[in-house]
Formats: structure tokens, sequence, C-alpha cells
């Protein structure tokens, strides 16, 4: 992995925003993605061509 980035989303609708955070991997490819707030703390994995493989 070669770093992490936090993501925010406006929705210009409700003025809601949701926050998360990627983990990306050596080539830039998005491989984890985690919430930043709430109970949900499930992080969601990908391989290096961005398929789903799997949660912890």
């Amino acid at each position: 992995m070669i770093g992490r980035r936090k993501v925010q989303e406006l929705n210009p609708n409700t003025g809601q925003v949701r926050t998360w955070h990627e983990t990306l991997g050596s080539g830039g490819e998005i491989r984890q993605v985690r919430p930043q707030l709430g109970p949900d703390k499930t992080h969601y994995q990908f391989d290096i061509n961005g398929n789903y493989i799997g949660k912890w």
C-alpha cells in the first residue's frame, strides 16, 4: 500500500456529507474502503483490478 486518502461526498439536495477513507495500492488503485464515522467500521477490500474480494 502506498497511502490513504480521505474522500468526502456532498449531496446537494440534502446538504449531507459522507466521508470515507480509501487505501491505495502501489499502482494508485483503490484496495480498501472504510467509512469514517458511525458504528459500521467494515473495511471493503478489492483486488488490483478493482474487483470486490471481501470485507473485514
